[in-house]
C-alpha cells in the first residue's frame, strides 16, 4: 500500500513542468561534462607540449655535451622544470620524518605536528613516497598526494553512472506518468460520458415522479423513491465533476451526515444498525461540496 501512494504521488508529481526540469538538468549536466572533459582535453595537450620541450632540451644537451652541456643551460633546464605550473601538494622529509620542504600544504597542517604526521599518513596510503639517496648516505623522502584534478578524474566516472542513472529513472518516471496520464485522461472522458448519459433518463424519472405526487400513491413510497432519484443525481453530478476542479462552498457537514443516515437507515439491511449522535445542536458549517 506504501509503495502504491509513493507511485500514485511520483505520478501526480511528474507533470508538463517537471518533464521541463527533467531536460534542462540533463542538458546541464551534459554541458557540465563537455566543459570538464575539454578543459582536461586542453590541459593533457598543453602538458604534452611541456614534457616534449623539456625532452627535446634534455636530449640535445646529451647529444652535443661539448657545445651545449654547459652549466647555464643545465641551470636553464632546471629552472624551467621548477618554475612549471605544478600543483601537486608534497612534503619532503629526512628519515626521522623532520620536515625539509613543502608545497600547495596549508601551513596550519605544517605547524601542527599531529595534523602534518596525520598528513603525512594520508599520502602514504595515496601513494608510496619516493626515496632520494644523498651523497653523504642519508635518504630524504618526497610524500605527495594526488592533484584537485586527477581526483576529479577519479571520481568523474562514479558521478557520471549516477547522473545517468538519474537521468533514465526520472525519464522513466516521466514516461509511466505520462502513460498514467493518458489513461486518466481516458477515464475521465469515460466519466463524463456516463454522467451525460445518466443525465437524461434522470432528468425523465424527475418528471414522472412529479405525476407520482398527484396519484392515488402512498407518498411515503413516492418520497423515498425521490431520494433515490436525487442520490442518482448526486452520483452524476459526481462523475461529471471527475477531472474537474472542485468548488467548496458554505455548507452544513452536519446536515450531509445526518441526511445520508437517513437515506441508508429505509434502505439497510435488517442485521445492521445504525446509529448518529452530534454533540451540538448549531449546524456545523465548512467549505466542502455536497455531492462529493
Amino acid at each position: 500500500m506504501k509503495r502504491l501512494k509513493i507511485k500514485q504521488y511520483l505520478n501526480f508529481q511528474f507533470g508538463y513542468k517537471s518533464k521541463i526540469t527533467i531536460i534542462i538538468i540533463g542538458s546541464l549536466v551534459s554541458a557540465a561534462f563537455l566543459y570538464f572533459t575539454n578543459q582536461m582535453a586542453h590541459e593533457i595537450k598543453e602538458k604534452e607540449y611541456l614534457e616534449t620541450r623539456l625532452w627535446t632540451r634534455a636530449v640535445t644537451i646529451a647529444a652535443y655535451p661539448r657545445d651545449i652541456n654547459t652549466p647555464q643551460n643545465i641551470d636553464k633546464l632546471i629552472d624551467e622544470i621548477i618554475s612549471r605550473d605544478n600543483n601537486i601538494s608534497f612534503i619532503v622529509t629526512n628519515k626521522d620524518l623532520s620536515l625539509i620542504d613543502y608545497q600547495n600544504i596549508d601551513i596550519k597542517i605544517i605547524e601542527d605536528p599531529k595534523r602534518l604526521r596525520e598528513e603525512l599518513e594520508n599520502m602514504t596510503n595515496d601513494n608510496e613516497p619516493i626515496q632520494i639517496e644523498l651523497n653523504n648516505g642519508n635518504k630524504i623522502y618526497i610524500f605527495y598526494k594526488d592533484s584537485p584534478k586527477i581526483l576529479l578524474m577519479k571520481y568523474m566516472p562514479f558521478v557520471q553512472v549516477f547522473t545517468l542513472a538519474m537521468l533514465i529513472t526520472l525519464i522513466t518516471i516521466s514516461y509511466n506518468s505520462s502513460k498514467n496520464n493518458e489513461d486518466n485522461r481516458i477515464w475521465v472522458g469515460m466519466a463524463k460520458e456516463t454522467a451525460h448519459q445518466l443525465g437524461t433518463p434522470s432528468s425523465s424519472l424527475l418528471g414522472w415522479l412529479e405525476l407520482l405526487k398527484t396519484e392515488n400513491i402512498n407518498q411515503e413510497i413516492v418520497e423515498e423513491i425521490g431520494k433515490d432519484i436525487s442520490r442518482l443525481l448526486t452520483v452524476v453530478d459526481r462523475f461529471s465533476k471527475i477531472g474537474s476542479s472542485t468548488t467548496l462552498v458554505q455548507t452544513s457537514i452536519t446536515s450531509i451526515i445526518f441526511t445520508t443516515v437517513e437515506y441508508f437507515q429505509m434502505r439497510k439491511a435488517k442485521n445492521i444498525t445504525i446509529t448518529s449522535k452530534s454533540n451540538t445542536i448549531k449546524p456545523i458549517i465548512i467549505n466542502a461540496n455536497g455531492a462529493l
